[in-house]
């Protein structure tokens, strides 16, 4: 496996990698499953792993009373990405398709409690 790093890396090589970057990209990850969960501002699009990570905290549309699965749902920002929205777990949802344009095109909108439920 030439290139591919497995653990965390020894200090001379992390300062060899550094020195020879052209640009870097935050990257948060799951401590156990590895999903990332924080991305920094420049990625818009939903990495798999989040969006199975997002499957797994959501399994359904988070409409109330809806129960599309996540798989097949649009995975929705709660603050809009042209807003200053981030591409993390959360600030992210499940939505269908449906339930997603009625979000963007009616004053319908979903609410959190204060542990971060839909309420």
């Amino acid at each position: 496996m030439s290139g591919v790093v497995l653990g965390p890396i020894d200090l001379d090589t992390a300062r060899r990698l550094a020195g020879s970057a052209t640009s870097w990209v935050r990257l948060l990850t799951h401590p156990v499953s590895g999903a990332p969960l924080v991305l920094d501002r420049t990625t818009y699009r939903v990495p798999v792993a989040l969006r199975r990570w997002l499957g797994v905290t959501s399994p359904t549309c988070v409409f109330p009373g809806c129960g599309r699965a996540a798989r097949d749902c649009d995975i929705d920002h709660r603050t809009a990405w042209a807003d200053g929205g981030t591409t993390d777990d959360g600030n992210l949802d499940p939505k269908c398709r449906h339930h997603h344009r009625l979000r963007h095109e009616s004053r319908w909108d979903i609410t959190r409690s204060p542990d971060g439920e839909p309420a």
